[in-house]
């Protein structure tokens, strides 16, 4: 009997120190696995900080290559996804921005700028009433700290649909959020255009020219409202600066030429 409850004391005994022993294991395993983990996300970020620098060189192949190691390591990076979004976007492989986008938003569901360009990029598709959804949802989001980027994406989902005076509204509206919002000017200028507005669109895209005189399509869209108002010799000045401004053999670049050739022609 006493050798009986000697076994009993000694089981008890060393099941007690068993199970310490194993929480004490499954302790440090949590901090070596912890301790991985941070590791892996810092190592995540120096890529995605890379790979954000890239994006804003316009390198973005590079940038897609830095994004691609760091979702290798911490793939639950709502930023990184939107990143990787964009830099997809810019490869025009649209449907894998999309799948990104998405995943940001799964990850941060209030990560406005991912939701925005979702609704770009669904734009970008063509599918416009999807996009407008989307848009229309952010411009209701109070806490949204850059309203005027949802606003300008209505604007230009209305001007693809060819209601020019909503599509006007939008802009307007974004450029009475942020004046100083080159893009909302050009669109508005682009507006009047199609609108047979030509002196209001000239005014316009004039007063784009002065605030970013570096940037070829904005000089290209003023050459194009010159060229439909009869002004030759200013559309071709234009055309020219769009030319030498424009990436060499881009799309733009090929354009710009182009149209003045065509106006030389006449």
């Amino acid at each position: 009997m006493e050798w009986t409850q000697s076994i009993k004391r000694n089981r008890t005994f060393t099941a007690g120190r068993a199970l310490l022993v194993l929480a004490l294991c499954i302790g440090l395993l949590s901090c070596a696995t912890g301790a991985e983990l941070i590791q892996k996300k810092k190592e995540a970020e120096a890529y995605r900080n890379m790979g954000e620098a890239y994006l804003v060189a316009g390198k973005n192949t590079q940038a897609l290559r830095e994004l691609l190691k760091a979702e290798s390591l911490y793939p639950e990076d709502h930023l990184l996804q939107g990143d990787l979004g964009v830099a997809y976007m810019r490869k025009e492989r649209l449907d894998d921005a999309i799948v990104h986008f998405k995943k940001a938003i799964e990850i941060r569901p209030d990560y406005a700028p991912a939701k925005n360009n979702l609704g770009a990029a669904y734009l970008a598709k063509g599918e416009i009433d999807r996009a407008i959804s989307i848009f229309e949802e952010l411009n209701r989001d109070i806490l949204y700290a850059s309203p005027h980027y949802p606003l300008f994406n209505l604007g230009r989902a209305y001007f693809m649909k060819k209601d020019y005076s909503t599509a006007e509204r939008y802009f307007k509206e974004a450029l009475g959020l942020r004046p100083e919002f080159v893009r909302a000017r050009q669109w508005i200028g682009l507006t009047y255009m199609e609108r047979g507005m030509l002196d209001q669109a000239i005014r316009e895209l004039e007063k784009v020219v002065e605030k970013a005189p570096q940037v070829g399509q904005f000089h290209y869209d003023l050459a194009k409202a010159y060229a439909m108002a009869g002004r030759t010799s200013e559309a071709l000045q234009h055309y020219e600066t769009a030319a030498k401004l424009a990436p060499e053999e881009s799309d733009l670049a090929s354009q710009a030429k182009a149209a003045a050739e065509d106006l030389r022609s006449r």
